[in-house]
């Protein structure tokens, strides 16, 4: 019997501090996120999000140290870049794309490059996972009321 109620009791235990942790997870996964990505014929990009997910900042380099340009935009709630210009002496490049795929336009007749970001992928996949064991513990009738007073705090989600 007693080995019976100390079964129950640790139970309990774990059931309430796993739920006292219960935050719903940001959406904005690549929130704080920072890459160095080489993409096509010499161009590297170093591109930095904010602490909350919501923009970046940007350094573009042509064939490493020779031309810069530095950019900055905001980022949509699916991780959708504002799209920005960069002027690199007499040629401009639009930058657009996603938070995984960085397009970069030549306006001209120069070229451009697209950089993808390989850790990204690895961030959704932990976000998508972490969200999994919310809605899971959050599905239990005694957590419902907790689990939506969180939800009014965190981010927007998709």
């Amino acid at each position: 019997m007693r080995k019976y109620t100390a079964t129950i009791c640790l139970t309990i235990a774990v059931l309430l501090g796993s739920l006292a942790e219960a935050k719903p997870p940001n959406p904005l996964y690549w929130a704080g996120h920072k890459a160095e990505i080489e993409g096509g014929d010499g161009w590297v990009i170093v591109i930095e999000y904010s602490a909350d997910g919501r923009q970046y900042l940007a350094e573009l380099e042509f064939v490493p140290g020779q031309r810069t340009c530095t950019i900055k935009g905001s980022v949509s709630d699916r991780g959708v870049l504002e799209e920005t210009f960069c002027q690199m002496r007499l040629n401009s490049r639009e930058v657009t794309g996603s938070v995984g795929k960085i397009n970069l336009e030549d306006l001209g007749y120069w070229g451009g490059a697209d950089f993808e970001d390989q850790k990204i992928e690895g961030l959704r996949t932990r976000y998508l996972a972490a969200k999994s064991r919310y809605d899971q513990a959050c599905s239990r009738p005694s957590a419902k009321r907790r689990c939506l007073a969180e939800e009014r705090r965190a981010p927007m989600s998709e």
